[in-house]
């Protein structure tokens, strides 16, 4: 069962190109918040392009998925000494002066695994990720329990999606975010590959009748494949 709240971090470096940044977590900033219990897990993405030809919903080019078990782990005693330097920033610099940074944090609301394909104790290769703006966020619940995710199941590389309920975003740097009052959530489908994704299999899942009576409800919709 992943943890009650994610730590989601995106960013797109500026001042470093991307492999460093993507270096700086894969070496140490990911053990660095899971050795001092700000998160329990962690995984980096980079964004690639959408099979299903959705644009990218804004500039940023990595995402960081955080488990953690605190609803703010930012104030957790922890996070004091989590280093945000590395020799792969400028001398003197950390982490906001090389790249824009927007922090959300989201509480766990439930896990769609019809198939028991999660994996637990590893990442996911991929990630399709979307953020949903609607007023009745457990009819989309309903709709995604007894049928969006069985459909989403038979891609042959997936795997599970969970949804979490947006609280608030606490760390900006470089970008503007999106403040208009309203309920989001974002759900993280995770894939081994994105074999068939876009395709007929994936059409099926979204022009049913149930599908397009959701999606009258549904008042923005953004995706990103990483």
């Amino acid at each position: 069962m992943p943890a009650p709240y994610l730590l989601f971090v995106l960013s797109r470096p500026h001042a470093i190109p991307a492999s460093a940044w993507e270096a700086f977590y894969h070496t140490a900033h990911l053990d660095d918040l899971i050795h001092h219990k700000v998160a329990t897990k962690g995984a980096m993405y980079a964004q690639i392009a959408n099979p299903m030809n959705r644009p990218p919903p804004d500039t940023h080019t990595h995402l960081v998925l955080f488990e953690t078990e605190h609803e703010k782990p930012f104030e957790s005693i922890g996070f004091k000494d989590v280093d945000n330097t590395s020799p792969q920033f400028p001398p003197g610099k950390s982490t906001p002066d090389v790249a824009d940074l927007e922090c959300r944090h989201y509480e766990l609301l439930e896990v769609f695994d019809s198939k028991g394909k999660g994996t637990e104790g590893r990442a996911a290769e991929f990630v399709l990720q979307t953020e949903i703006r609607i007023e009745d966020v457990d009819a989309l619940r309903r709709f995604y329990r007894e049928e969006h995710i069985p459909l989403m199941a038979e891609h042959p590389g997936y795997q599970r999606a969970i949804m979490y309920r947006y609280l608030e975003t606490s760390v900006v740097y470089g970008v503007d975010v999106d403040d208009r009052p309203g309920n989001r959530v974002v759900v993280i489908h995770e894939f081994a590959s994105f074999e068939g994704l876009g395709g007929p299999l994936t059409r099926a899942a979204l022009e049913t009748e149930y599908a397009l009576e959701v999606r009258r409800q549904i008042q923005s919709l953004t995706a990103r494949a990483l």
